[in-house]
């Protein structure tokens, strides 16, 4: 990862953390989400003797859930929960988190139906996240009864668009993680 694109996603967690509101039912958001992208202990966070990896598992589902809400909504911060959501769905993949990166491969396609023209351009906002975002494209045709010979037309009908929002070379990175993914 470039210098430029190292402080772009801190600068994205910052912004991310600080928009997350708390739960009162378990640990501070913010708090939660920057120690789980540095990949520190969360037990802490957790008012004392409440702590378990489920109550952990839990607050980290609470937390996809509602930016999964948000970023479908077509408000005036959708935009930013967009980013959001695209930002833990890239979280779920640098953490090795596969429960939920499969479930944001088939909710950011469901999104991307929905809003696809303001989903890239969300994304396009924050260069780190495409390649991550385009290879969560691709392995949707990966799953269930989606054919994968259908990825290359989905991203035919796709690509004039998204080189537009994403640039020439942000485009040929999207390009590139898309079509990497095999199965």
């Amino acid at each position: 990862m470039t210098r430029r694109n190292l402080r772009i996603a801190f600068a994205s967690a910052a912004l991310f953390a600080a928009t997350v509101q708390a739960s009162a039912d378990g640990p501070d958001r913010n708090a939660f989400l920057m120690s789980t992208l540095l990949g520190l202990d969360t037990s802490d966070l957790f008012a004392t003797g409440t702590y378990t990896p489920e109550g952990e598992r839990a607050a980290l589902e609470a937390i996809y859930t509602d930016l999964r809400t948000k970023a479908g909504a077509d408000d005036i911060e959708a935009n930013d929960n967009i980013v959001r959501f695209a930002f833990l769905g890239w979280l779920a993949e640098a953490r090795n988190d596969s429960a939920l990166s499969e479930s944001y491969v088939l909710d950011l396609q469901a999104l991307f139906d929905k809003r696809g023209d303001a989903v890239m351009g969300a994304v396009a906002q924050a260069p780190f996240l495409v390649p991550n975002f385009c290879a969560t494209l691709a392995r949707f045709f990966f799953h269930g009864d989606n054919p994968p010979a259908e990825r290359f037309n989905f991203f035919m009908g796709i690509e004039p668009q998204m080189r537009v929002l994403f640039g020439p070379l942000d485009g040929a990175r999207c390009t590139v993680a898309y079509y990497d993914v095999k199965s």
